[in-house]
């Protein structure tokens, strides 16, 4: 599997950059072009199940280095039977969560508040995107992957997070303060990783919308 890891950005942030610097950008390849369209791109290892614990941080987490795990929630019943009707028709299913009035995501907008079933009732109607804590009435149904199960490792997980969407959203270009297991249950879902260890800090820090780090 193929994936794209980008050492420079592909486009002009005018307001961020001078003009000397978008001169240099323009002719860059893929300029004007979908972000990470020009590449370069990596192999990036695949496996069939989790690797064990150690492997799993020594190889991957600690390497920094991305992996696919192909089928990994197949077992669980969230991949079983998380369809709409199952979350509309939960009796718990009036938990409150957050939604954003938009599918791109704008981080210096607010969102709403609304009961998980009328969100499921609605999101194929109208523009709207989940991004909240798995709602608790659903956390029995995702179990917690192999290689964190470790008491070290558990104590110090930050959050399990549901993104929900009838698809086509799109999140700023930012840095994350933790490492992530994204796991999808449906759908498809493009990952465009930038090694900031390759490209200078004072310019990633320039085009990353959210060099903070929030996830």
């Amino acid at each position: 599997m193929k994936t794209l890891v980008l050492g420079f950005l592909l486009m002009a942030v005018c307001s961020a950059l001078s003009p000397e610097e978008i001169q240099r950008l323009e002719k860059m390849p893929g300029h004007m072009k979908p972000f990470g369209s020009a590449g370069p791109y990596f192999d990036i290892p695949v496996v069939n199940e989790y690797p064990s614990t150690r492997d799993f941080f020594n190889k991957y987490v600690i390497g920094s280095t991305p992996l696919v795990i192909k089928g990994a929630v197949k077992e669980t019943i969230a991949y079983r039977n998380w369809t709409d009707e199952y979350f509309i028709q939960h009796p718990k299913s009036k938990e409150l969560v957050f939604a954003e009035a938009r599918k791109k995501e704008v981080r210096t907008e607010g969102g709403f508040t609304i009961s998980f079933r009328k969100y499921v009732k609605h999101y194929t109607k109208k523009a709207m995107y989940m991004v909240n804590g798995v709602p608790k009435f659903l956390k029995p149904d995702v179990p917690l992957p192999n290689p964190l199960k470790c008491k070290e490792v558990m104590a110090k997980l930050a959050d399990t997070v549901m993104w929900y969407s009838d698809g086509g959203t799109r999140s700023v270009l930012h840095n994350d303060d933790v490492d992530n297991i994204n796991c999808l249950y449906r759908g498809n879902k493009t990952l465009v990783f930038v090694n900031r260890f390759d490209t200078d800090n004072e310019w990633v820090n320039k085009v990353i919308e959210h060099p903070e780090s929030s996830y």
